[in-house]
C-alpha cells in the first residue's frame, strides 16, 4: 500500500461533501445525507484499491540491487537491541539501617500513629432526644 489511510478519509469525506450538495438539489435532506454516506463508503473502498494499485506499480519499478551489504544492515538493527538493566549495589546502606533498627530495638520508640485506631475528626455533642422528637413533630403538624 503507498500512502496511509488519511488519504481514504480525505478522499471520501470531498466526495461525500460534494455527492451531499449535489444530491440536496433535488432531494429532501435525509435523502441527499443517505446518499452522500453511500458515496463515502464507495470512495473509501476505492482509495483503497488505488493505493494498492500505485504501491504495485511503484513496487515494479524499483530497481532490484544483487549487491546488498548485511552486515552494516544487521549492526543498524541490531543497535540498541539488548537492555541491561541492573540495580545498583546498595548493600551497605541497607546493612546501615538494619543495624540502627537493632540498636534502637532496645530503646522505647514513642509511635504517635496506629492504623487501627484512628482519631475521631469531630463528635455531636451529646443532646436528649425528647426537645428534638418536638421539634420533628411540630414541623409535620405545620405541614
Amino acid at each position: 500500500m503507498y500512502g496511509t489511510i488519511g488519504w481514504n478519509f480525505i478522499i471520501s469525506a470531498v466526495s461525500a461533501v460534494l455527492a451531499f450538495f449535489v444530491s440536496l438539489s433535488s432531494n429532501l435532506f435525509l435523502t441527499a445525507l443517505i446518499q452522500s454516506l453511500y458515496v463515502f463508503g464507495i470512495m473509501f473502498l476505492v482509495a483503497f484499491i488505488f493505493r494498492f494499485l500505485v504501491g504495485l506499480l511503484i513496487a515494479i519499478n524499483l530497481p532490484v540491487d544483487t549487491n546488498l551489504e548485511f552486515t552494516s544492515t544487521n549492526q543498524i538493527l541490531d543497535a540498541g537491541g539488548n537492555v541491561n538493566i541492573q540495580t545498583p549495589n546498595n548493600d551497605d546502606f541497607l546493612q546501615d539501617i538494619l543495624r540502627q533498627n537493632y540498636m534502637n530495638n532496645g530503646e522505647e520508640q514513642q509511635q504517635d500513629f496506629s492504623p487501627l485506631n484512628p482519631t475521631r475528626l469531630s463528635s455531636a455533642p451529646e443532646t436528649q432526644a425528647d426537645p428534638l422528637v418536638e421539634a420533628v413533630r411540630s414541623s409535620l403538624r405545620q405541614n
